[in-house]
């Protein structure tokens, strides 16, 4: 077997020996592919083989995927040392301790599985969010909770924070009124909305609000240097007033600048003479021509207010005009700081009434969400009031706490764990329990800042517990840095770009970044392939549109080719599967749904997108539209919709006829009048038969009867394909769920589905997905395939918020953000930290798509117009290609002819073929399940003779059908609550004996 570095080895080794020790502090940050999961686990079983109580170890996970993995890798493992051969137990032991602690673990863990088993609802392995729905379980009155609160999913959230930004918009407050018309005059409708809903996602329950509008208004000219008192206009005008005494000074200026007959000196000059004329000039309008004399249009002083000629014949007219440069300056720094404070006290005020109006409905409803829980918690384990006895129960309940993926955990959920191991690092007298805390992440996967998390959060909080341990020899530091998962030539470009060009913002003191790889000789390739560009003939949006198309064509021929010719895998000996090739975006934009698109057409299996908004796919629109029709009949658009959709499939010149031929009437009317028309028959008995339902059937009913009983889910395949099935499903399960309110009515179903967001959620981390994945960076967090390509690396992905938060000692403070040329220029001072942190996050992001790759790694991209590649992902890869290519021998450079731009393409390849033996590519294809083959040609149509039952018949078969149903049911709900118990071999003949019984 390969190894890799000796040193790497021995600090994994080093975090092995340490595992079992009850009171030692871990802090273990691990690079991409090193095995933190496994770290994590092999803690928590150690832990148990040191005789600890499962209910008294606690660990946190990042998401319900992971904390289900993580419960199934222990079941796994348990299981296994239950049942394996001594070597294999001792060997399995060896890897989580030293051999001393492997001698007496021996009998235990033979054991554990049974012991473990019959309490496994007690592992406390769980998310952070639902640790705290616990807690708040146990102590509803110290809380505030209600003891059986509901908790509110993404969705539900949604359609509350939209009603209660709806029912604020349309309230009649003057203050909710005047806000609303300042911001219109800013942002368009859209605009604002969008605005609004970005700032409702943006964690408002741990923003702390100040006590009066009063009190927040004030801050907040404090924090944009204003003066409490005054607006723009009254500044303006007080300046303005001075124009008078100035009138001597503008006159010298207007006669020195037009002395020197320059071109610059003179466009002043006529401006200060225009100005002179025309003192009667509004003051805002009179200040607006004067700031251009000393200004630009960006609001700096001009570099060069005057020539040469003024400064050495008339100094006085010079000193005077720097003077005054800096008066308009400030003055005008001040106006800006006006404008924002308007912007920003208004946004602020319709956000505060939206989230009070939010906690209102709340309240009411009796549920909390997902913000509420971590908050609540908090508060819980903090409060002056129950501290104390909180954490005297938690602290007998709790002595070993285990944080996964810490470096996306923030700064309100590092809180909740500070107060929960608060008692950890104060040893009191006759307190012999051993405690610890146990943390694993890494910092430069720290990619979900919009949540709150941050790479300089995981640092400085790995500084704060280190510094609360009495004992520097109960605290442990590890850096892991042996990947198991990719090869030696995509670790080496790793290290080369982010070392090369600093991408992630260390100082000189932090260490280089360093990996090595566990398959130190398996073969890896790192292949850069040229940028499209566009031809010099066509627009910008035409072009940037058609390289996005023509991209994402080449990609899925590529892979089309790698799989029709069984390209080999050369580490692992076998051809090439769909499964193995996972596709890179970093947004799930028209590009993305490109490339899905393309190896559809080309027959490549492909996994469809791991999230989908439901309401932009076709089929869900036209069954909406078929709602609203339903509910208005005199709705044409609506109409014209279902018409020309699937579900009637009439074309645009049958539609016309009927529009045009129905004078004032609604498009309904004129398919009535076409009732003889044998083109229309159909379409009218449809319409007449779901007009009738609509009276008696519920929403479920209605779609149900349309899509089965009248065939619709059919003409919708034929038209929009297989993957429309899932869509209409999930609207299937929308209008059941819908179903379980109280207050039910196909009127409120549709307004819900019109006015709401649904998106679906994939999970790509299963193991038997043989398809191709396409995914953006932050979908593919902890997924891993032979084959990775990036597919749009010069991409500049810096979406920048259009607002941030200013702490103060009496609140949060929401700030707006202008252009540059709108915004006061202190601000750039705060804003620089932001834009540096995005930066840094741009690039983490890099690493992350680059380390999910094991063999082979290619990147491309398109270029855009008007846009420098070189700050990209590609462009620093390029450099660092071009680099490592003068260093390496077996380093190959190739001109593409095809390319436009001549651009080389770049390959590095180290390593050889594994010499493993494996099975051959026939013989990986049999170990599949061989589908029958009505599910790939379709179930044949029935005969006529079959088809042509008469009534008598019919009827019959349905009867034998309702009166089997209940029976096959039972029988189907007993399989499978039965064969997932039962060994493989068993379960023909178990189902044989349950039929015959």
């Amino acid at each position: 077997m390969d190894t890799g570095s000796d040193g790497c080895e021995k600090k994994a080794r080093s975090v092995t020996m340490m595992l079992h020790q009850k009171d030692q502090h871990i802090w273990i940050s691990a690079s991409a592919g090193t095995g933190k999961t496994k770290r994590l686990s092999d803690r928590y079983l150690a832990l148990l083989l040191e005789e600890v109580d499962p209910r008294k170890i606690l660990c946190l996970t990042f998401t319900k995927a992971a904390a289900a993995e993580m419960q199934i890798r222990i079941q796994n493992r348990l299981s296994l040392w239950s049942s394996c051969t001594d070597d294999v137990l001792i060997e399995e032991l060896s890897s989580m301790g030293p051999p001393e602690r492997v001698k007496i673990w021996k009998e235990k863990a033979r054991f554990l599985f049974f012991k473990v088993m019959d309490r496994f609802e007690e592992l406390r392995i769980q998310t952070i969010h639902s640790f705290a729905q616990s807690l708040l379980s146990s102590f509803p009155l110290e809380a505030g909770a209600l003891a059986f609160f509901d908790l509110l999913d993404d969705m539900r959230r949604g359609a509350l924070l939209s009603l209660s930004r709806d029912r604020v918009l349309a309230s009649t407050d003057e203050s909710i009124l005047d806000a609303w018309s300042i911001l219109l005059k800013r942002f368009s409708p859209d605009a604002l909305f969008a605005l609004i809903d970005k700032i409702l996602e943006d964690r408002l329950a741990f923003r702390t609000r100040f006590e009066s509008e009063e009190s927040l208004n004030q801050a907040l000219r404090g924090f944009l240097q204003l003066p409490l008192k005054g607006d723009a206009d009254s500044w303006i005008k007080e300046a303005c007033l001075e124009r008078h005494t100035h009138k001597d000074f503008l006159e010298s200026a207007l006669s020195a600048l037009y002395q020197t007959e320059s071109k610059s000196d003179g466009e002043k000059a006529d401006t200060i003479n225009y100005l002179i004329k025309n003192f009667s000039l509004s003051p805002v309008n009179w200040w607006q021509r004067y700031t251009t004399i000393f200004l630009t249009n960006t609001g700096s002083i001009r570099g060069t207010l005057a020539t040469k000629k003024v400064k050495e014949n008339t100094p006085q007219v010079y000193e005077w005009l720097e003077a005054e440069a800096e008066r308009v300056y400030i003055l005008n720094q001040q106006i800006k700081g006006y404008h924002l404070y308007i912007l920003s006290s208004s946004i602020g005020l319709v956000i505060d009434r939206v989230a009070e109006r939010y906690n209102h409905e709340k309240k009411n409803q009796g549920v909390l969400d997902y913000d509420d829980l971590i908050y609540k918690a908090f508060s819980l384990l903090t409060s002056e009031e129950h501290r104390a006895w909180i954490q005297y129960r938690m602290d007998h309940r709790i002595e070993h706490v285990l944080v996964d993926e810490a470096q996306d955990t923030n700064a309100f959920q590092w809180k909740m764990i500070q107060a929960l191991c608060e008692e950890f690092f104060t040893q009191q007298k006759g307190d012999a329990r051993e405690r610890s805390l146990f943390v694993v992440g890494d910092e430069k996967q720290s990619i979900y800042s919009f949540q709150g998390a941050s790479a300089d959060l995981f640092t400085y909080m790995k500084s704060y517990f280190k510094q609360q341990v009495e004992s520097k020899e109960l605290w442990r530091e590890h850096a892991l840095t042996l990947s198991y998962r990719s090869s030696s030539s995509i670790l080496r470009v790793v290290d080369h770009v982010f070392n090369h060009a600093d991408l992630l913002g260390n100082d000189s003191e932090s260490p280089r970044m360093q990996h090595d790889s566990f398959h130190k000789t398996q073969y890896g390739q790192v292949s850069l392939w040229p940028l499209l560009s566009r031809s010099d003939d066509s627009s910008e949006l035409d072009a940037e549109f058609s390289l996005k198309s023509d991209l994402a064509g080449h990609i899925a021929k590529s892979v089309q080719d790698w799989l029709a010719t069984e390209r080999l895998l050369k580490s692992q000996g076998r051809s090439i599967q769909p499964g193995d090739v996972l596709i890179l975006v970093q947004k799930r934009d028209d590009f993305f749904f490109d490339l899905i698109r393309a190896l559809k057409r080309l027959g490549v299996p492909v996994a469809g997108a791991d999230r989908v908004v439901l309401n932009e796919q076709l089929v869900f629109k036209d069954l909406v539209a078929f709602g609203r029709f339903l509910l208005n009949p005199e709705d044409d658009y609506s109409l014209a919709v279902v018409l020309k959709g699937p579900l009637f499939g009439l074309t645009e010149e049958q539609i016309a006829l009927l529009a045009f031929s129905r004078g004032e009437h609604s498009l309904f009317d004129a398919i009535m009048k076409h009732m003889q028309s044998e083109n229309f028959s159909f379409v009218k008995d449809m319409l007449k038969i779901f007009l009738n339902k609509l009276d008696h059937e519920t929403p479920y009913g209605l779609y149900s009867s349309l899509l089965y009983e009248h065939h619709g889910l059919q003409k919708i395949l034929a038209r929009l394909g297989e993957e429309a099935c899932e869509y209409v499903q999930e609207f299937l399960i929308l209008a059941y769920n819908f179903e379980q309110n109280p207050l039910v009515s196909f009127e409120l179903f549709i307004d819900w589905v019109t006015t709401e967001s649904f998106k679906i959620k994939r999970d790509f981390s299963a193991q038997n997905i043989d398809e191709v994945r396409v995914m953006t960076v932050h979908g593919s967090k902890g997924l891993e395939a032979p084959v990775v390509i990036i597919a749009d690396a010069a991409r500049l992905d810096h979406d920048p918020s259009r607002h941030f938060w200013h702490t103060t000692p009496q609140g949060d403070l929401l700030i707006l953000k202008e252009s540059q040329e709108s915004q006061p220029d202190f601000l750039k001072s705060h804003l620089a930290p932001s834009n540096t942190g995005n930066d840094e996050e741009y690039f983490r992001k890099l690493y992350v798509a680059m380390t999910r790759a094991e063999e082979e790694l290619y990147i491309t991209g398109w270029k855009p117009a008007k846009q420098s590649t070189e700050k990209t992902w590609y462009g620093y890869l390029l450099e660092s290609m071009k680099e490592i290519s003068n260093q390496q021998d077996n380093f190959e450079a190739l001109k593409m002819g095809c390319d436009p731009l001549q651009n080389p393409t770049y390959h590095l390849i180290q390593g050889s073929a594994s010499l493993i033996s494996h099975p051959k590519s026939e013989e990986v294809k049999q170990t599949f399940l061989k589908l029958p083959d009505w599910v790939i040609n379709g179930v044949a149509r029935e005969d006529k003779e079959t088809a042509d039952l008469d009534e008598k018949e019919a009827l019959l078969s349905t009867e034998l059908f309702d009166f089997y149903k209940t029976e096959r049911g039972v029988f189907i709900h007993k399989l499978l609550e039965e064969l997932p118990r039962l060994p493989l071999a068993m379960h023909e003949r178990f189902v044989d004996h349950y039929m015959k019984t």
